[in-house]
């Protein structure tokens, strides 16, 4: 077998290994898997919940029975006095004790509130926490589309330097032989100094950009999925689901309600609470003793006693603290129901411009796509119109820009139309990983 040969079987067998090594682009689904152990934002919150969890234990632990246990030992000296045989030395003795006691709350409206607070608590930090589950899906997308934005952009503008090159080129090949003017060249050359400099900013946002997405995500962000120009052929939204629909939605699913009528629920507990310090304390007691001491005679040395009974506690006057807190907490829980109120609204409104960023940036995006149509027949026009005499560079350069605006406005309002539709979801409640495959689909 000739060297060549085996030089082509080693390429053959180390090829897809070394394609295999080349990391592939990050996807959206991905990156949001990555920010579900990484975003800080939600780990917070998961944090958060896992803590709250914990309240309804808490709250539980005052209704349940209270035992607890203590002991004593020492000795007793006598630094002054004279004993009966005359003696001088101070007298002194042992003692030691051990003490059992228990607890059982047979009637406490004040506990039984706090009980049913440390319930609504533990209720209030799900509903944040669902909450925190939602957004993490349009903050990871708004950030992988701001990386999209900035690539795109620069991609353009790549391309729109390339044809400003060969234009460059172009007319001082003609002002050299003589069939074109030094304004022409000057022109072009001005205008490629400009996409110059715009090249130096959208790399330098685009790495802003990237470095925002890998704080989210913890992985360092080299290349994403490139954009398609494509439209769905229809807007991503099903038959039927209007405005009312998705209002509807949020009204019954979305967490930050939820959380809001937690706080209202943890409010009124709390007004309850502070009400029952007028009411009585019920509870069952018992109590064990045991009792050691070495100065007593030999029938009260050692002695053991026991108890069983009932305790009453009747609040009879706490100097207006109790009918002043119940006040504040009236005047907490007043405010926790005008905030579930605010908070529809401004729900409602997000709802509504959510679902209208989809349904008018799907129309958008279609009248842009037939602007960028346009754009390129009147660059091509331009171009021919040049080349004929009856068009200058000004005309061309002019219809490289508008078609360069034409095709990141229509990139950029695909972009702010998947982002709606992703935010719509969530603050619905009902985004899920599923639908965020079909937005990377459209994507």
């Amino acid at each position: 077998m000739s060297m060549r040969l085996h030089l082509a079987l080693l390429t053959a067998l180390l090829l897809p290994l070394a394609q295999a090594a080349e990391p592939a682009p990050l996807s959206l689904l991905d990156a949001y898997d990555n920010a579900l152990y990484h975003d800080p934002t939600f780990q917070t919150a998961t944090f958060d919940y896992q803590a709250s969890q914990q309240e309804e234990a808490i709250g539980l632990a005052p209704l349940l029975p209270q035992v607890n246990a203590s002991g004593r030992y020492g000795s007793t000296r006598q630094l002054r006095g004279r004993d009966l045989d005359g003696n001088n030395e101070d007298p002194q003795s042992t003692s030691s004790g051990l003490s059992l006691s228990a607890r059982q709350v047979l009637y406490d409206r004040a506990q039984a509130a706090y009980y049913a607070q440390s319930k609504a608590r533990g209720r209030l930090g799900e509903s944040i926490y669902d909450d925190a589950f939602q957004e993490l899906f349009p903050r990871v997308v708004e950030a992988y589309f701001e990386v999209a934005r900035q690539e795109n952009e620069l991609s353009l503008i790549a391309q729109q330097k390339i044809a400003i090159e060969g234009l460059v080129k172009q007319t001082r090949r003609l002002y050299e032989v003589g069939d074109g003017t030094i304004t022409d060249t000057e022109e072009a050359q001005a205008r490629l100094d400009l996409v110059k400099a715009q090249e130096i900013e959208a790399q330098a946002r685009l790495q802003a950009a990237r470095h925002a997405l890998a704080g989210r995500t913890g992985v360092a962000i080299d290349e994403i999925v490139t954009m398609r120009d494509e439209l769905p052929a229809a807007p991503p939204l099903k038959t039927g689901e209007d405005l009312p629909f998705w209002q509807q939605q949020a009204r019954l699913a979305a967490p930050r309600l939820d959380a809001r009528r937690d706080s209202v629920a943890v409010a009124e507990a709390e007004l309850r609470a502070q009400k029952a310090g007028h009411y009585p304390q019920l509870a069952l007691v018992g109590e064990l003793n045991h009792s050691d001491r070495d100065n007593l005679a030999d029938d009260f040395r050692r002695q053991s006693t026991s108890y069983l009974g009932l305790s009453l506690d009747v609040p009879l006057y706490a100097g207006g603290g109790v009918n002043a807190a119940s006040r504040k907490s009236q005047f907490a829980l007043s405010s926790a129901q005008a905030q579930l109120d605010d908070e529809t609204r401004l729900l409602s409104e997000e709802i509504e411009r959510n679902y209208l960023g989809v349904v008018s940036g799907y129309a958008k995006s279609k009248a842009l796509q037939t602007a960028v149509n346009s754009s390129q027949r009147a660059l091509e026009s331009a171009e021919k119109g040049y080349q004929a005499g009856v068009r200058s560079t000004v005309d061309i350069l002019n219809a490289q820009q508008t078609l360069f605006l034409a095709r990141r406005d229509l990139l950029n309002s695909k972009l702010l139309m998947l982002q709606s539709l992703v935010t719509l979801h969530a603050r619905s409640g009902l985004m899920h990983r599923g639908l965020l495959q079909q937005v990377e689909a459209l994507f």
